[in-house]
């Protein structure tokens, strides 16, 4: 490398002098693709107050989650303020996931919800992790490797009324989703 870019100078004092005209342009190639953040402001603007917001808009249609606060308010009830899955206990990361998808105010029954901490609860949305028919967490094969990996096999915690426990059915659909879930199932 010093050869190619002709340095001549140790880093040691966090510059680098390179003396050779083809070094020098060396480096520069390497970096022609850089963004350029001086471009010119949209729409004829000069310059821009803080707090200005000048990113682009779409619109979108969003279905409203009626009950959506009370459904999460009835799981903290029921798993105890604790994780289905991990045992965590800070609030403020514990979400309110349904097993089967939301679809009016009929679906925010406690029996289709686990309180999950909101990483786990975007992996069992993504179907990267799901619960099988004994109540246990199951983790993505691509997934094991990773944090996540120590939940697989683990029972699922459940409320301490059995009339607040997940919908079975419900919990089966979602595995019967997961395809990498029916692939080892049958392997």
């Amino acid at each position: 490398m010093a050869a190619a870019t002709g340095i001549t100078v140790p880093a040691s004092n966090g510059r680098i002098e390179v003396k050779d005209a083809i070094g020098r342009a060396y480096l520069r190639a390497l970096f022609v693709n850089e963004p350029s953040f001086d471009q010119a402001f949209p729409d004829g603007l000069t310059a821009y107050a803080p707090g200005d917001d000048l990113r682009k808009r779409a619109q979108r249609d969003i279905a409203v989650r009626q009950g959506q606060g009370q459904f999460r308010s009835s799981l903290i009830n029921s798993y105890d303020s604790t994780c289905a899955v991990t045992g965590s206990t800070v609030l403020a990361v514990l979400e309110a996931a349904h097993i089967d998808r939301y679809y009016g105010v009929h679906t925010n029954h406690v029996v289709n919800g686990l309180l999950l901490r909101a990483d786990i609860h975007t992996l069992f949305d993504l179907q990267r992790m799901t619960v099988d028919q004994d109540l246990r967490v199951r983790v993505e094969p691509g997934l094991i490797h990773t944090e996540y990996g120590s939940h697989e096999g683990k029972p699922l915690r459940l409320p301490s009324n059995p009339n607040h426990h997940p919908d079975r059915e419900a919990l089966r659909r979602h595995w019967q989703s997961c395809d990498w879930a029916n692939f080892s199932q049958n392997q």
